[in-house]
């Protein structure tokens, strides 16, 4: 048969052994239970309640400044918890929490001191002090104070070196003047301070100056602030303290003061976007200014309206001289050939339909023609009588003196045709040197109209982004 194993530690708890036991040790039991009661009702009579207070804030996906310069929105989750995690410092910073305890009734704290607890009159305090600080190390320091009369009140100053006796006297709204601190006290409630100092030790009552950066220092230890929902971005404010009312404004102070801080961040990133725009508008104001009298200054100088254009205005200029230097060069050449055939007495009527219906040439053509003409008539002649006829040397004579005639014409004719081929030919340089300017003045062009057309694009945009923000 096999033995149970035993084990040394008894795993199973047994009643029954319990009952006998408390039996034969009824006292004793009796004893403990007794003792248990009573630590509890001590500790829940004489340990003041603490509360928690909780607010939760949602933070703004608002970015003026990304929208007004037209920045990506940030969407990424990583960046979500870095505005996260840099809002929950802010919070738990000081910068938020001292500017609550200056907005909260801070400055002096109120109690009432019981033989065992001591409770915080927060924002219920039967009486008021408005005080003076000279000299900080009465800060945090407890000052009593009995009240005497609905009027009349005594001081115990926490400074031994004071003049001021317990036992001295002092009036409502009468100020008390110490070498640390002056200081007034309005009685409000005088009902209440008699229950007070009645149920209360003598020192029932007393107040303190607080050092907001103690007082800082102590709520951040209790303060917890935690994300709550990081999709959401919300952020969740959490203060225990044994003064429920305190625990609350100064939870809810924390939630308004961040979220007005926030604002006013936002309202100063906007002033500064504001003056951004404005600063631009003005400079670019005078960019655009500038450009645009630069590109006035170029047309004039250059007497162009646009490069582009004015190419195909030197260019039809170009064909034209071009093909009046062609037309004067196959003047000059029939008029040399024409000199060289009158010269040879070569027939010349070959000529007459090369200057057949050109107005230019009339008078050499009616010259031609009576040169024509005399060689006829003296063909004719030739077949009537000989050439020692009276008859036959006048004609000659007058053939002699066309031909002369003709050929001084010609010369002439020549010589303004030249004359005329040397003025378009200058002007055609002058030309071609324009043409030559032209890919430089598109190039200074283009960067002038450039440089204005981005101005004004720049320009425009600011004025547009203004009035959207």
């Amino acid at each position: 048969m096999a033995k149970k194993k035993i084990s040394p530690i008894n795993e199973e708890f047994d009643f029954k052994l319990l009952v006998t036991i408390a039996r034969k040790s009824t006292m004793w039991f009796a004893l403990f239970v007794l003792t248990a009661i009573l630590t509890a009702l001590l500790i829940l009579r004489y340990t003041a309640p603490v509360y928690e207070a909780s607010s939760i804030i949602q933070l703004s996906e608002q970015d003026n400044a990304r929208s007004v310069l037209n920045e990506i929105t940030v969407k990424r989750f990583g960046e979500q918890n870095n505005k996260l995690a840099s809002s929950i410092e802010l919070i738990r910073s000081k910068v938020i929490l001292e500017r609550v305890l200056k907005r909260l009734p801070f400055e002096v704290s109120y109690y009432s001191k019981g033989e065992i607890l001591t409770n915080e009159l927060y924002k219920i305090s039967p009486f008021s002090v408005e005080i003076k600080v000279k000299d900080s190390s009465i800060l945090e320091e407890p000052i009593l104070i009995e009240f005497k009369s609905e009027t009349s009140f005594s001081v115990v100053y926490p400074f031994s070196s004071s003049k001021i006796s317990p036992t001295q006297e002092f009036k409502e709204n009468q100020w008390v003047s110490t070498d640390e601190l002056d200081f007034k006290i309005d009685i409000l409630d005088y009902t209440t301070i008699q229950t007070l100092q009645k149920d209360l030790t003598s020192d029932a009552i007393f107040f303190k100056i607080n050092s907001l950066t103690t007082v800082a220092d102590q709520i951040i230890k209790e303060l917890v602030v935690t994300p709550l929902n990081s999709e959401a971005k919300t952020i969740q404010i959490k203060l225990k303290d044994k003064n429920q009312q305190k625990a609350t404004d100064i939870v809810n102070g924390i939630a308004a003061e961040f979220n007005k801080y926030d604002l006013e961040k936002n309202s100063e990133v906007a002033d500064k976007i504001l003056d951004f725009i404005d600063n631009t508008i003005a400079a670019i104001n005078i960019q655009l200014s500038n450009s645009e009298n630069s590109l006035e200054n170029f047309k004039k100088e250059n007497k162009i309206i646009n490069p582009d254009l004015n190419a195909g205005s030197i260019l039809s200029q170009l064909d034209q001289i071009q093909n009046e230097l062609y037309s004067i060069d196959y003047q000059i050449s029939l008029f040399e050939n024409i000199r060289k055939d009158v010269k040879a007495n070569n027939d010349i009527g070959k000529f007459l339909l090369s200057l057949a219906g050109r107005t230019d040439d009339s008078q050499i053509t009616a010259q031609l023609n009576r040169l024509q003409e005399l060689i006829d008539q003296r063909d004719q002649l030739r077949q009537q009588a000989t050439e020692n006829s009276e008859v036959f040397k006048s004609l000659s004579v007058k053939l002699k003196n066309q031909q002369d005639l003709l050929e001084r014409t010609l010369l002439n004719e020549e010589a303004e045709l030249k004359a005329k081929k040397e003025i378009r030919k200058q002007e055609n340089r002058k030309i071609e040197s324009k043409l030559g300017l032209i890919p430089q003045q598109q190039a200074e062009y283009g960067r002038l109209q450039r440089l204005f057309t981005i101005n004004e694009k720049f320009y425009s945009m600011l004025l547009e982004k203004k009035a959207e923000f």
